[in-house]
């Protein structure tokens, strides 16, 4: 590049070395400026023609050698850059495109978008774009509208498929294959903007394109797509169907990648028309499909072109390679979205674990493919919600909050904050969880998804309940009874429906504490929700156990609830590892031992819903169990309660009630947290920040203040200490 025989650039270069302008790079073979500073003004002090003319040179220079970039094939964003600087734009338009595909591969979509859009920036000014890049316009648009989309920029994925199919319009003899492909992916963004409905009638205009004597890889594709909108917008039995037709396409035109798709809406409708095991097996198979085609991690490079490193620079450079990497980004969605809707059926079952563990496996793979803004917060959603349900709430708090800082869009915004606000209100934080609900109704809007509109419903019911608005209460579970009866929104039901009855027990209650009569509008109230109660299955435990808390709140309602009532509800919860509820049931368990007199039995039920409570951080709860406990004159001890079992012979029942007391907690004294706790075990195992992050899905900051909290709890100096100290009182399983 610098024109200069051997002799001058080393002397040159020695003197810009001796007087610390540059220094040499840590490969041995080359320069660089010892501060970026200087370059910057270096640059800066060029004339615009100079810069052109350096540009041109690193390009032309690249292109002839490209291991001078440190790889056998020229970086093509480098290229890119270097070409576009020097008003190349012929060679521009071409490295753009293959540095997009390369930046698509290696998981950031928002580089691609960029890289793309500078290409659609180009384009009218290459005479020869097409032959190229191998493309047309409205090609470049799509794939630019993709990696919008997998950025999170749904907005600006709008924006660019709507012109892509402007684009095609003005075209002659446009092809209706790429026409339909383009109408399905806007519908994509369409149903990931809370539009349905909107979806559904676009993706019709798109079959409506397609010749009907024949299948090709465009039916296959659509059909798949218009399964997934259908599945969103509640019509499961729809949503089977349409799947069913889109897997026969697939198979038939050869399309992997729509089969695997489809299979993931098969499952998961199947799921929810139940019974919930059915699906399993399709949604495993949509997730092996997608991964044995390449929806995953790859090495950031692609494949490289075969023929040399000129072999892809010259006209018509878009490569096999290059469709392989913006193919790979596309699978990857559908391998994301399968860990998305398998986590989400294993919650259904209950099998809280194995869900929480499958959406962390999906959260790694959108982490590293950059796609957190989009069904990463999906997946993310998924798992807060699972460790919601194990009680494990700070943590569901801080994967919501740290995903929420990323700014999804959409949707995939909607779903945080839906969690976020049934952690705020299981913790009693009412404004916070107002809050919360405000921002997922502006987004969803009047979407009929269930899963939205019900849990809306549920956590503005249970504050208003919590604030004492009887009546906004009540209307919150009214406008989700007409939705209860769907042989899909079981999951979604129960949790209203013990709501709806809890209020009508509160307010009968609160009737006869003042000596009047339970007005008939409760009672029939009451009747009408254990009509529909009886109709709604319990695909799985948790479901069960919400049939029994809602026939225990109905006897309270009628004044006829029994100790036996409530442990049967109690044995039901515990064999669902849900803690939430289960303090609850334990309150009210508590209270009906206090009427009948069994003041032992009520002590030890309100000393374990006090301790759960407390360790949740459920402050709502935990304050009602205090107030029971000062009316009833029932201790609450600081050491543990004694564990229930939920048999019918306890609290009074039999004598041989209740087992041994658990062993005292050592750490008690020291106030640990439970995330305190797990960390200090990993500590004593020998493990770092770093593996302690990633063994407990935390950033390693998180992990350090963890690690400095217990240290300054515990009173030790050091890790070893602190390690010494779990060895020693035996909390290191």
């Amino acid at each position: 590049m610098a024109g200069l025989d051997e002799a001058e650039l080393y002397g040159a270069l020695r003197e810009t070395v001796d007087g610390h302008l540059l220094v040499v790079n840590p490969t041995g073979h080359g320069y660089a400026f010892r501060h970026a500073l200087t370059r910057d003004a270096v640059y800066e002090d060029m004339l615009p023609g100079e810069r052109v003319r350096l540009h041109a040179a690193y390009g032309a220079a690249l292109d002839r050698d490209p291991a001078l970039g440190g790889d056998d094939e020229a970086d093509p964003s480098a290229l890119a850059y270097h070409w576009y600087a020097a008003l190349d734009l012929p060679r521009a338009l071409p490295a753009s495109v293959r540095a997009a595909a390369r930046a698509a591969a290696a998981g950031a979509p928002a580089e691609a978008l960029r890289l793309l859009e500078r290409a659609l920036e180009i384009w009218p000014r290459v005479a020869d774009a097409r032959e190229r890049t191998g493309m047309d316009r409205v090609d470049v648009s799509r794939l630019a509208a993709d990696a919008a989309y997998r950025s999170g920029a749904l907005d600006r994925s709008r924006s660019l498929l709507a012109d892509a199919l402007a684009e095609l319009s003005d075209t002659q003899g446009g092809d209706p294959h790429q026409r339909a492909l383009l109408l399905g992916r806007y519908a994509m963004v369409q149903r990931d903007s809370s539009e349905p409905a909107a979806a559904s009638a676009t993706l019709q205009r798109a079959l409506e394109l397609l010749p009907s004597d024949q299948v090709t890889r465009a039916h296959a594709v659509v059909l798949a797509t218009m399964a997934s909108s259908q599945m969103r917008a509640d019509d499961m039995s729809s949503c089977a169907e349409t799947a069913k037709r889109a897997i026969e396409a697939a198979r038939a035109a050869g399309a992997k990648d729509a089969e695997a798709d489809a299979s993931v809406s098969l499952g998961s409708a199947l799921s929810y028309l139940g019974p919930a095991e059915v699906g399993l097996a399709s949604l495993r198979d949509g997730l092996r499909l997608a991964l044995e085609l390449g929806g995953h991690l790859t090495d950031g490079g692609g494949a490289r072109p075969r023929g040399g490193p000129s072999a892809a620079r010259g006209p018509g450079a878009r490569t096999i390679a290059d469709e392989a990497k913006f193919a790979g980004a596309e699978r990857t969605m559908i391998t994301l979205r399968a860990y998305t809707n398998l986590s989400d059926v294993l919650e259904l079952l209950g099998r809280h674990a194995e869900a929480a563990q499958t959406a962390a496996e999906g959260i790694e793979l959108a982490t590293k493919t950059g796609m957190t803004r989009t069904l990463g917060s999906y997946l993310i959603g998924n798992r807060a919600d699972s460790l919601l349900r194990m009680g494990q709430l700070d943590e569901a708090d801080e994967l919501t909050s740290q995903a929420l800082a990323t700014l999804p869009e959409g949707v995939f915004s909607a779903t945080l904050h839906q969690v976020r606000a049934e952690i705020a209100m299981m913790r009693g934080q009412y404004d916070l969880a107002v809050a919360s609900n405000r921002v997922t109704r502006r987004i969803v809007g009047g979407t009929v998804d269930i899963q939205f509109a019900q849990t809306l419903r549920y956590t503005t019911g249970m504050i208003a309940l919590a604030t004492a608005d009887i009546a906004a209460a009540r209307q919150a579970v009214t406008e989700g009874m007409p939705e209860m009866t769907s042989p899909w929104g079981a999951r979604y039901a129960w949790p209203l429906l013990w709501l709806g009855m809890r209020i009508e027990a509160d307010d009968a209650t609160r009737h006869r504490d003042r000596r009047e009569p339970v007005p008939a509008e409760i009672t029939d109230r009451c009747a009408r929700l254990a009509d529909i109660a009886a109709e709604v299955p319990t695909p799985a435990p948790g479901w069960e156990a919400y049939r029994e808390l809602t026939a225990a709140e109905h006897a309270r309602a009628g004044g006829t609830g029994t100790p036996a009532t409530w442990l049967a509800a109690v044995s039901a919860w515990r064999r669902t590892a849900e803690p939430y509820p289960l303090c609850y049931t334990l309150l009210r368990l508590a209270e009906a031992h206090t009427a009948a007199g069994d003041l032992d039995a009520a002590a030890r039920a309100v000393r374990e819903s006090h301790a759960l409570a407390s360790g949740l951080g459920a402050a709502p709860i935990a304050a009602e169990a205090e107030a029971l406990a000062r009316r009833a004159r029932l201790s609450l001890p600081a050491e543990p309660a004694d564990a229930l079992d939920g048999r019918p012979g306890e609290h009074g029942a039999g004598d041989d009630a209740w087992p041994t007391a658990r062993p005292a907690d050592e750490l008690a004294r020291f106030g640990l947290t439970d995330r305190e706790r797990e960390v200090l075990i990993l500590v004593a195992a020998g493990r770092s920040n770093p593996e302690i992050a990633k063994t407990l899905f935390i950033s390693a900051k998180t992990a350090s203040v963890h690690v400095s909290n217990i240290l300054a709890k515990l009173g030790v100096s050091g890790r070893v200490e602190a390690a010494a100290v779990a060895h020693r009182l035996g909390i290191t399983e």
